[in-house]
């Protein structure tokens, strides 16, 4: 979807589906804001939400904060809390992930 997109600006930024898997489940966090940008914009389409769309419209004093604003910050947020790479996504490491589970024998990982 992101290769297809209209706008030139996000149709230039690479996210394979394994790479956008895995950003979801959060196993890894991309450090670029075109990509995370990109894949934000996609999924804002595909679900019909503004992206650039108040965060509370239909709440009454819910402030002017956008979306795409309120997910930048939470982006900012979580690359403060990883340490420094100089890789284009930083993989986090499985205890720190909030929806793992350690379940023996479990993995999202595909088979092949």
């Amino acid at each position: 979807m992101i290769e297809r997109h209209a706008d030139p600006a996000i149709n230039r930024v690479t996210a394979s589906p394994e790479t956008v898997r895995r950003m979801i489940i959060g196993k890894v966090l991309p450090v670029e804001v075109a990509r995370v940008r990109a894949v934000f914009i996609v999924f804002c389409e595909l679900s019909g939400i503004d992206p650039e769309g108040l965060r509370w419209q239909d709440y009454r004093d819910g402030g002017d904060e956008t979306n795409w604003q309120y997910l930048r910050q939470l982006w900012d947020q979580a690359l403060e809390e990883q340490p420094v790479s100089a890789a284009p996504m930083r993989n986090l490491v499985r205890s720190e992930d909030p929806w793992s589970t350690s379940a023996p024998g479990y993995s999202d990982e595909p088979p092949f």
